[in-house]
C-alpha cells in the first residue's frame, strides 16, 4: 500500500505497519509526549486510512495544542463517521465544533445524541451543562444537567457539587436582577401614567375655570348688585344737588339732559356773575 507521511514523502506501508505506528503513538501518549504521539498516529492513518486510529489522533492533536484545535477536526470527524455509536466520538466532535467552529447548534445536537445513546454518561451531562450555561444562558437546563452529572457518579477530579451550588446561586442572582428590572420598568410605566393623568386633570380643570369665567362675564348682575348701583346713583345725585344749591350760581349749567351731571364748568357769563356777586358781598 502506497501513502504519504506528514512531510508529504511517499512511503510504502501495510496494515501491520499501521498497527505498529498506532501502538507507538499510544505509548508516546501515555508518556505525555503528545507531539511525537501525533506524528506516529498520523503515520498510522496514512498507512491505512481504514485503521481505527483517528480517535487517538484527534486526542493527540488536542493534547498537543492544549485545547480543541483545527488540526483535530478531521480526525474527530473521521472517528465519528466510523463509529457513530461511540459516546466519546460524539463528545470530542462536539467539543471541536463548539470551541473551534463556534457551531453551538451542532455541538448541542451531538451531546443530546450522546445522552440518547447512554443516559448515564456523566461526561455528556457535564459538557451539555457547560454549553447551556455559557452559550445558551439556560441556567435551569444547566442545573438539571449538572444534577444528572452527579447522579451518574461524576468524574474524578471535578467537584460537581460545588459547581451545582454555584449554578444555583447564579440562578438566584439572575432571577433577582430580572425581577428588579421588571419592577423598575413597571414603576416607570406607572409613573408615566400618573404624570399623564395629572396633566390631563390640570388641563381639564383649567378648561372648566375658563368656561366659568366666560359664563360669569356674560351673566346679568344679581338683584343685590343692581340695588347697590341704584343706591349709589341716588347718593351721587343728592350730593350733586347739594353742591348746586349751596355754591352754584343760577346761570351754572351743571345739569343738562334730565339732570345728568356733566360738570363742563361755568359758562363765561356765569363766571362773570359769580365775580360780581363776590364784590357785592365784600
Amino acid at each position: 500500500m502506497c501513502s504519504r507521511d506528514h512531510s508529504g514523502t511517499r512511503v510504502q506501508a501495510s496494515p501491520t505497519e499501521a498497527e505498529k505506528f498506532f501502538k507507538q503513538g499510544v505509548a508516546l501518549g501515555e508518556a505525555a509526549k503528545w507531539d511525537e504521539a501525533a506524528v506516529s498516529l498520523r503515520a498510522a492513518v496514512m498507512a491505512d486510512p481504514t485503521y481505527n486510529a483517528w480517535c487517538y489522533l484527534g486526542l493527540a492533536e488536542d493534547k498537543n495544542a492544549g485545547k480543541y484545535c483545527e488540526a483535530s477536526l478531521e480526525p474527530h470527524m473521521r472517528c465519528f463517521q466510523r463509529t457513530p455509536t461511540d459516546i466519546g466520538a460524539h463528545i470530542n466532535l462536539a467539543g471541536v465544533l463548539l470551541h473551534v467552529r463556534r457551531d453551538v447548534d451542532g455541538a448541542e445536537r451531538l451531546l443530546r445524541s450522546a445522552l440518547e445513546l447512554d443516559p448515564g454518561s456523566p461526561n455528556a451531562h457535564g459538557h451539555l451543562s457547560e454549553l447551556l450555561e455559557q452559550e445558551r444562558g439556560d441556567l435551569d437546563g444547566a442545573i438539571a444537567e449538572m444534577e444528572g452529572f452527579l447522579r451518574c457518579g461524576g468524574i474524578p477530579g471535578f467537584d460537581g457539587e460545588a459547581k451545582l451550588v454555584w449554578l444555583k446561586e447564579k440562578k438566584t442572582k439572575a432571577d433577582g436582577e430580572a425581577k428588579l428590572a421588571s419592577l423598575k420598568e413597571k414603576t416607570k410605566t406607572n409613573h408615566n401614567e400618573v404624570r399623564a393623568y395629572l396633566v390631563s386633570l390640570r388641563d381639564n380643570k383649567a378648561k372648566a375655570h375658563h368656561a366659568d369665567v366666560r359664563r360669569s362675564c356674560h351673566r346679568a348682575p344679581s338683584p343685590h348688585v343692581q340695588g347697590c348701583f341704584v343706591s349709589f346713583r341716588f347718593v351721587l345725585l343728592c350730593f350733586v344737588s347739594f353742591i348746586r344749591s349751596s355754591s352754584c350760581p343760577g346761570s351754572c349749567r351743571c345739569f343738562r339732559r334730565g339732570g345728568s351731571p356733566i360738570c363742563a364748568g361755568i359758562s363765561r357769563r356765569g363766571r362773570k356773575s359769580v365775580q360780581e356777586g363776590g364784590r357785592a358781598r365784600r
